[in-house]
């Protein structure tokens, strides 16, 4: 639909630095907030808070917060239906349960959700291994460069992803 995320990285070093955004989400909905933040990205203020500084450079009001549980902002994946892909590698299958979400330096290597359908009135997230995946087993997906082109499962409007996705290298490891 008309949703997206921002992933937002701040430093720890510096907080009141500016930060970076991944802007995930429909093309038509996250391009906008692109081209906000590059144009207005220059008026970054240290003396304001994080909320102050995103809303003014996107231009944009954030909804109050409201109280709510953190499952409610859990969107799982279209085609595996979970929202954390646990990543498997060989060295991983042979720790524990309890460490299976932590790689060897200590990052977790669960992927979320960061495909998502262009159709405005579909809007579906996909894991980038499941959709590479999904769209490897069509006869009619079309390659084009290092990108698929196929169907949508929700939708089957056109969809597309790079065919050489970090996903799929970090799982073939």
């Amino acid at each position: 639909g008309d949703n997206c995320s921002i992933h937002i990285h701040i430093s720890a070093k510096n907080p009141t630095s500016m930060c970076e955004l991944d802007f995930l989400g429909s093309e038509i909905v996250v391009q906008p907030l692109r081209e906000r933040f590059n144009r207005n990205a220059h008026t970054w203020s240290w003396n304001e808070t994080l909320r102050e500084n995103l809303s003014r450079i996107l231009e944009i009001e954030f909804p109050e917060p409201t109280p709510t549980n953190k499952e409610t902002f859990k969107v799982d994946c279209g085609i595996c239906y979970s929202f954390r892909l646990q990543l498997e590698t060989n060295t991983e299958s042979k720790q524990s349960n309890e460490s299976k979400s932590k790689s060897k330096n200590g990052n977790d290597t669960s992927l979320l959700p960061n495909q998502v359908c262009d159709n405005k009135k579909c809007g579906t997230p996909y894991h980038e291994y499941c959709l590479s995946t999904w769209l490897r087993s069509l006869t009619d997906t079309r390659h084009s460069f290092d990108t698929m082109f196929g169907k949508c499962p929700m939708c089957y409007e056109t969809i597309s992803i790079r065919s050489s996705s970090s996903a799929a290298a970090i799982l073939r490891k």
